[in-house]
């Protein structure tokens, strides 16, 4: 799950000072209050219908909770088709249009809310699934075409609308009206990398092979590491009977594709052969055994490799964390930043953050704050806030107090009623991670939070823990270990931070007491 931060951003792409309207959605995406949130932004636009962003801000919120249809609808009835509207209407057709093409890369039978995806039985035939995915298909075109008439130089509507009209095509080469506004489009805008190559498809319809060569020859220029320009390439050489460039291309294809966008080396067979032993090799002894010696060797091939091993996750634990280690090792900050930022699994998200926490690196704190916000999974987890504990910057209070949120109670919280139990755990328990972490800063700001969540029920027991920890007062102490249950937040959180953070005797002892008094089993005398 990730919360639904959007109106902070908002005011900060403006550079104006939060209004209050602002900061009470805020505090609404903050706690998953998205009924409440949605009725202040539809009343707000009775009464300035013309305020796009808020009008935006609606659309997303719906979106974002699986109420796309009622979105579109909200945005629908902001177009004004005017011409002195065009800039704003541009605006509202662009979220529309976004919104059909990815329910027509979706299907009908995907529903997304929360962050999460369903997939619901058919109740369509195959025919019927395609017809369905060709309106929306349609639709968006349309509502990109809209743009591209409101602002005919816009280059990503021009983009957009040929993946429309490719998505939309059930033919395998495009024909007719469509293969003709393609190219209108590839002649208009012929820097564009994805329109051209989809226009290099109409090209090697028509067996004009030299063209497409040479278009993608101006692209690889310009982009020496673009996998879909060499696979497409490939396709040409393979077309004119070229066997020995078309494997070559697909080759670089190869490589390029699996390495992260972010990676220095360039193509070479050797490179080639690693990509393959790692994508093939399932004994993780014998991987072991290659990232020991990406490890012994120096290079920058080893450190490219390295980083890709982790951003494809092609283990987990060990052989990834090793990895990790080294690139520290290595003193690749910035590389780390990159595996952050482009992350695809949450473990490259935590061990990345830190990695970069323990560097103290000058970007930590702004990722982290970001990740903290947003680490709502119930089993996944990036553990942002314990890396801001690690990265010890006074500057993160702030952020884990917002995100604790002492003063919230947890039965506030709005949910989707499809969505499972477990599911309540994510937001709970990164509070929960939030408030430990603040016992790392000796702060007034951080004793002050903490004092108050302890008298909120679902932090009360963290809160007690947390400022032990920061006081030493034993009062604390004894409070926590009088709250201390059997369940998992005790055992599973909080005595793990009393092992690892904590650590003085006086705690030690009181969680081995705790611990022989709830015990199962009954100890045996020695």
């Amino acid at each position: 799950m990730i919360c639904f931060m959007l109106n902070s951003s908002l005011a900060a792409q403006e550079n104006k000072e939060p209004t209050d309207l602002d900061e009470k959605l805020e505090e609404l995406y903050q706690r998953q209050q998205f009924d409440d949130a949605a009725k202040i932004l539809s009343d707000h636009l009775k009464v300035a219908q013309g305020d796009n962003k808020r009008r935006i801000e609606l659309f997303r919120l719906l979106d974002y909770v699986g109420k796309t249809e009622e979105g579109i609808k909200i945005l629908q009835a902001g177009i004004s088709n005017k011409e002195e509207d065009k800039e704003s209407d541009n605006e509202l057709l662009w979220y529309q249009a976004q919104a059909w093409l990815a329910r027509g890369d979706d299907g009908p039978n995907v529903s997304k809310s929360g962050g999460t995806v369903t997939y619901h039985p058919s109740k369509m035939t195959d025919e019927e699934e395609q017809a369905w995915k060709e309106a929306e298909y349609k639709k968006a075109a349309d509502a990109f075409r809209k743009v591209l008439k409101n602002s005919p130089d816009y280059e990503p509507a021009a983009e957009f609308l040929v993946r429309s009209l490719k998505s939309g095509s059930n033919a395998k080469e495009l024909k007719g009206d469509v293969a003709g506004e393609v190219e209108a489009i590839a002649k208009k805008f012929p820097e564009n990398t994805k329109i051209g190559l989809l226009y290099c498809d109409l090209l090697i319809g028509k067996k004009d092979l030299e063209q497409a060569i040479e278009k993608l020859n101006g692209f690889l220029e310009k982009t020496p590491r673009n996998a879909h320009v060499f696979r497409k390439l490939a396709t040409v050489y393979k077309a004119k009977k070229d066997d020995a460039l078309a494997r070559e291309s697909l080759a670089k294809a190869a490589v390029y594709d699996w390495m992260p966008p972010f990676a220095k080396t360039e193509f070479s067979p050797e490179l080639a052969r690693s990509i393959v032993a790692l994508q093939t090799n399932e004994d993780k002894a014998k991987l072991m055994k290659m990232i020991k010696g990406f490890i012994a060797d120096k290079t920058q091939a080893s450190t490219d490799l390295m980083a890709a091993v982790c951003w494809h996750h092609l283990a987990h634990g060990a052989i990834e964390n090793s990895c990790f280690e080294e690139l520290e090792r290595r003193g690749e900050g910035d590389l780390l930043v990159s595996l952050v930022e482009n992350a695809r699994s949450i473990c490259t998200t935590r061990e990345g953050g830190m990695a970069l926490a323990r560097m103290k690196h000058p970007e930590a704190l702004r990722i982290l704050s970001h990740l903290v916000v947003n680490d709502q999974r119930p089993v996944w987890i990036n553990n942002a806030a314990g890396a801001l504990e690690t990265l010890g910057d006074e500057r993160a209070v702030k952020i884990l107090i917002e995100t604790a949120d002492p003063k919230f109670k947890e039965a506030d919280r709005q949910r989707s009623e499809e969505d499972a139990k477990f599911m309540q755990h994510g937001p709970y328990h990164n509070r929960l991670r939030c408030i430990l972490a603040l016992g790392a800063f000796d702060t007034d700001e951080s004793k002050k939070a903490l004092a108050l969540a302890t008298r909120n029920p679902d932090l009360a027991l963290v809160s007690e823990f947390a400022l032990y920890r920061l006081t030493k007062d034993e009062k604390h102490l004894k409070k926590g270990i009088k709250l201390a249950n059997k369940e998992s937040v005790f055992e599973f959180m909080v005595a793990r931070y009393i092992e690892r953070a904590i650590k003085d005797e006086k705690s030690l002892a009181a969680l081995k007491a705790w611990r022989k008094e709830n015990s199962d089993k009954p100890e045996k005398e020695e």
